[in-house]
């Protein structure tokens, strides 16, 4: 059970990482996706991601006092931090000059 989970979960990471190089070198056209670009950066950095950041550890807080352990509470962080910094590393990524 335990390695089925570390294994979705490096199965995650992996894709996420395919999916960041293969956006590095889409170009520097796309201007017609600005508009989206902006909603999406001002709701995960606005009154939207703080909610869901702090929506995340509750549940987090709640489903570790239920079950007697930390880790859920740790997840529940995890997801607040990369709610929180995810757009200013994706624009930085994707935005780098080799």
């Amino acid at each position: 059970m335990q390695m089925q989970f570390v294994q979705s979960r490096m199965l995650v990471v992996v894709s996420a990482l395919l999916f960041a190089a293969a956006g590095a070198i889409a170009g520097t056209g796309g201007t017609e996706f600005n508009t989206l670009l902006t909603i999406v950066t001002d709701w995960m950095t606005g009154a939207l991601g703080r909610s869901l950041a702090f929506i995340a550890v509750l549940i987090g807080v709640g489903t570790g006092l239920v079950r007697g352990t930390i880790l859920p509470a740790i997840v529940g962080i995890a997801i607040a931090v990369t709610l929180a910094v995810a757009p200013s590393v994706v624009n930085g990524i994707l935005t780098a000059v080799i």
